[in-house]
């Protein structure tokens, strides 16, 4: 998660658009973001916190602005952030992203619309920049063009840009490699008024576009604001690798999911009961795949199905900007997505726990919080080995994993003290009936007992098939299992498939 993000998403107050943004940040796997324009007040910095950040470090410049201009939050597992300066219009830190080996300044902008307001921040970067002796990025909404073809719709005077374009000449700045769209903002008038801006930018100075050659920004479509993100792409390449299959609970939704279990449970097996219970497993496992991909019940697929719709629209838009038939639909898309996503999240309220449910929740609050501190202790972005040396590379740091564990495990105890009978029959010792409850055989019914104890929400092995997985489908599945485990007590022998594991 070394990516970064900065996203003018005028107002971040309503519960909805705190889940839209939550959503888009998870999407882009983003480890700082920076967000403008939040009109968040200091008593509810929390709420946006808690609904967003959960788990993350967090600032704001709200004690430099009354409306809470600038929200900055990072992942402390994949950034480390020293805060130098905070002004109306920026917040200025030093960020050295884990895995690097350098530190960079940092100043994310927002501008005020007003002109004369602006010539403050000018003024900031410019003396900012007669400090500063190391790599320096800028990322934000500027409001303002440095280009007369950077605005239709709307003429662009001299007088207005000049400033900007003397502040960049003074720091001796230049945009950094950048895809996406060209114009990252507009007014989303439905006619020939719409007007289309550059006000978003990433730009650095010569020393860090030396240290970060490979970095790159991507202006991404934008949603559910009038502003398009910038993601920051450092490609620190943490090597994921292929991602495992997980049963989710979601499923047990669809209409055809009890049938999908039930035919891969039908048709002759031969071989143990272990083997068996492998075989059905992996026919489950391609039925669920394919349900997946459907999507797993209409209410999702809607909601997805309009959003898509959207982008679509405004990736059209885009290119033909004074298409007043695209603008009228866009309109309508946001519409049909808003109905959507609402229709989606009453139902998701109705099927969750009185627990769960508060005032503005989308009733996930809760499970994304876990979900995202988990994802932040599985990644591993660079790792020590045995000898102190740092990896950072995906051959890398699986050979410090390997080389670690073959130490750890791979070697015979030499030394080991011996166990004397005679000491061992001084002290208390098993009765006889209590060995015979040692060594006498499980029951089918103790080992329901035993998988029905285990609590629903615990992690799954490596075949991706939780408790509940079993409990929800014991009545198909359950005398398969239990012959299986009683197998194993009996013959001692566990198949490969079973014995093993993920290191985490």
């Amino acid at each position: 998660m070394d990516r970064m993000i900065c996203w003018n998403v005028r107002g971040a107050n309503n519960p909805d658009k705190m889940k839209a943004i939550q959503q888009y940040l998870a999407e882009q796997q983003v480890g700082l973001a920076c967000l403008l324009e939040t009109k968040v007040k200091s008593p509810n910095l929390g709420l946006l916190y808690n609904s967003i950040f959960n788990g993350w470090c967090f600032t704001s410049n709200v004690q430099k602005h009354y409306n809470g201009r600038i929200v900055l939050a990072w992942n402390p597992n994949s950034f480390t952030v020293g805060l130098e300066q905070m002004t109306d219009q920026i917040i200025h830190c030093v960020i050295k992203p884990s895995g690097a080996l350098e530190e960079f300044f940092y100043t994310f902008i927002y501008a005020h619309n007003d002109a004369k307001l602006r010539d403050s921040l000018w003024e900031t970067l410019s003396k900012l920049n007669s400090k500063l002796r190391g790599p320096w990025l800028m990322m934000g909404d500027f409001n303002c063009v440095i280009n007369i073809e950077e605005r239709i719709g709307s003429a662009v005077r001299q007088k207005e840009i000049d400033p900007m374009r003397r502040c960049i000449s003074e720091c001796e700045l230049q945009d950094i490699p950048y895809s996406g769209h060209f114009y990252t903002w507009s007014n989303k008038q439905v006619t020939e008024d719409r007007v289309w801006s550059k006000l978003d930018r990433a730009m650095a100075n010569e020393k860090w576009l030396e240290v970060f050659q490979s970095a790159n920004a991507v202006f991404l479509t934008e949603g559910c604001s009038d502003h398009c993100p910038a993601l920051l792409r450092m490609n620190f390449d943490v090597g994921k690798g292929r991602k495992p299959f997980k049963y989710f609970q979601m499923w047990q939704q669809a209409p055809d999911y009890s049938q999908r279990i039930q035919q891969a449970e039908e048709g002759e097996i031969r071989g143990t009961a272990m083997f068996k219970v492998i075989q059905k497993l992996k026919r489950v496992k391609t039925s669920l795949k394919e349900l997946n991909q459907k999507g797993f019940n209409n209410l999702q697929a809607e909601d997805t199905k309009t959003y898509q719709e959207l982008v679509e629209i405004q990736e059209a838009l885009h290119k033909d900007l004074l298409n007043t038939d695209l603008m009228q639909k866009e309109k309508d898309a946001v519409y049909k997505y808003n109905q959507a996503y609402k229709n989606y999240m009453q139902f998701l309220r109705q099927k969750a726990k009185a627990l769960w449910i508060r005032e503005g929740d989308d009733n996930t609050a809760l499970f994304h919080s876990c979900i995202r501190k988990r994802t932040l202790q599985n990644n591993v972005y660079a790792i020590r080995d045995m000898g102190g040396v740092m990896h950072d590379s995906p051959e890398g740091i699986q050979g410090a994993f390997v080389d670690y564990y073959k130490e750890l495990l791979g070697k015979a105890k030499v030394g080991r003290a011996q166990v004397h009978p005679e000491i061992i029959k001084k002290g208390p010792v098993l009765q006889d009936d209590q060995k015979r409850k040692l060594i006498h055989p499980f029951t089918k019914e103790e080992v329901r007992k035993a998988i029905f104890s285990i609590p629903r929400n615990k992690s799954p092995g490596p075949d991706g098939f939780g408790t509940h997985f079993y409990k929800h489908n014991w009545d198909l599945i359950g005398e398969e299992v239990t012959n299986a485990i009683l197998d194993f007590f009996e013959l001692g022998k566990l198949l490969k498939e079973i014995n093993n594991t993920f290191l985490y």
